[in-house]
């Protein structure tokens, strides 16, 4: 054979072994030149034939035309109705090449919706069908789906519910190929709720405790469920165990204290639906509880099933307190306390041994005819306790600015003790019934030292001193007086 026509023949033969077609089941190729056909073993990538003896080569097995992919669906075993229904789809390919242009399709089962927002990104509803877009499955690598569905529509339960996922692929020549998995039917129930019973606790009582009084406190049990609540127990904390007794007598029936327990326990039993009971709890105080103290009480509810409420008061402990007008005691530093020897004491229980100042008193205290301020001259603000216009005499009539007329240093001229010379009970010498304001406080110089009224004249010990002369001291006489 000449050389030419080897080459033709080898290249015809290689021709028809390239454009053999490959079965998908066994990987077969048919031998034009033979008439048995040869299997491709899986270990090799190149083959010699051996069922004939010329011509003697090697060739290349021919490009797989599919990927050989599995597809696998799981679910949960049940769910809730309400609770979404969540499917895993993963496609694995064990192949050496990469598997193009894989899709992922799902039909939703009836009475499910679809749930796209827990779905995986590229999973779409479209004509009735979820559709996930097309993807690339690598050699010997998974593309794992999540698939969701709401069953809030689930009209009736249980209801069994099955699913299937179907891979595809495009095939040379135009065909599809394709791969189904089922998942295990998924159970969907319709939860019972159970209602618990709910029980509230109010407690009530007084903002102040007198020491040695009683203490009365109001606790209402509430139950605002629908269904009775049971072994209900009431359980009353104080915080003081010193000084303050329960008295069961006058509280409600089956409360009683725990011995040598700060505890009062009254166990109810039941409550049933939209029942309330009030509770009273009375408490005895003892005069050595200490004034000041904040008694707390708490009560505590309990019942079945692990249900648990509270509330607490807080009550200030006060103690008695003697009125100042019968404690034995100066008050108000007057050298006088109590009633009915201290004059600002209306009676033994007034708790202020203060006199009330003369000028809102609403008495005439210095026999003017007037009285209080603002009506009485001799008061200088509410607060004054002097409603005397003049403390000494109020004029002169030997003009030497001295309070009498003779001069001797006193406050009259007929040394009776008075405040006048004429004996006749007013307040002047010259009986003309003026009544001069006090020598330091009536605006004016009345002892020439060119200074005038308290506290600015020397003199002047105090506003109601009516002698602005100078404390007189050894000296001499000038312009008539000793200076």
């Amino acid at each position: 054979m000449s050389n030419r026509a080897s080459l033709a023949t080898l290249t015809v033969l290689s021709l028809l072994l390239i454009a053999a077609p490959q079965t998908e089941a066994s990987s077969s190729y048919f031998m034009p030149w033979s008439t048995q056909t040869y299997t491709q073993p899986s270990t090799s990538t190149y083959i010699q034939p051996t069922s004939f003896t010329w011509p003697n080569f090697y060739y290349t097995s021919p490009t797989t035309t599919s990927a050989p992919l599995t597809i696998k669906k799981t679910g949960p075993e049940w769910v809730n109705k309400g609770d979404p229904l969540i499917y895993t789809i993963t496609v694995k390919n064990s192949g050496s090449t990469a598997a193009q242009k894989v899709t992922v399709t799902d039909t939703p089962p009836s009475g499910l919706v679809f749930d796209p927002a827990l779905s995986t990104p590229g999973c779409v509803l479209s004509g009735g069908v979820i559709k996930c877009a097309e993807t690339q499955v690598p050699a010997y690598g998974t593309v794992t789906y999540t698939i969701a569905f709401k069953t809030n529509a689930i009209t009736s339960c249980p209801k069994s519910v099955d699913n299937s996922a179907k891979v595809s692929m495009p095939k040379s020549g135009g065909s599809i190929w394709s791969a189904t998995a089922k998942a295990s039917s998924v159970t969907i129930k319709c939860s019972v709720v159970v209602e618990k019973p709910n029980l509230t606790v109010d407690k009530s009582g007084p903002a102040t405790i007198t020491a040695g009084g009683k203490a009365t406190y109001t606790i209402q049990v509430k139950n605002t469920s629908t269904v009775a609540a049971q072994d209900v127990v009431l359980t009353d904390f104080f915080s003081i165990p010193v000084g303050y007794t329960f008295l069961a007598g006058e509280s409600t029936g089956g409360c009683v204290q725990i011995t040598n327990e700060p505890r009062v326990q009254c166990n109810i039993g039941t409550v049933n639906a939209g029942q309330t009971l009030n509770f009273t709890l009375v408490f005895q105080t003892t005069a050595n509880v200490h004034c000041g103290n904040n008694l707390e009480n708490q009560a505590d509810l309990a019942w079945r099933d692990g249900g648990f409420a509270w509330d607490k008061h807080m009550a200030a402990v006060q103690c008695q307190q003697v009125p100042q007008c019968k404690d034995g005691i100066d008050n108000d530093y007057d050298g006088k306390k109590d009633y009915p020897y201290d004059p600002g004491c209306s009676d033994a229980n007034d708790n202020d041994e203060k006199d009330v100042p003369q000028c809102r008193d609403g008495k005439d205290n210095d026999g003017d005819w007037k009285k209080d301020y603002p009506y009485d001259p001799g008061c200088s603000s509410p607060d004054d306790n002097d409603e005397r216009d003049n403390i000494s005499g109020h004029d002169d009539d030997d003009d030497d600015g001295g309070d009498d007329d003779d001069d001797d240093g006193g406050h009259d001229d007929d040394d009776d003790g008075g405040h006048d010379d004429d004996d006749d009970g007013g307040d002047d010498d010259d009986d003309d019934g003026s009544y001069a304001l006090p020598a330091c406080r009536d605006g004016k110089d009345n002892d020439g030292d060119w200074k005038k009224d308290y506290p600015y004249d020397p003199g002047c010990s105090s506003p109601d001193d009516n002698d602005e002369k100078d404390v007189q001291q050894a000296g001499y006489w000038w312009w008539g007086r000793r200076w």
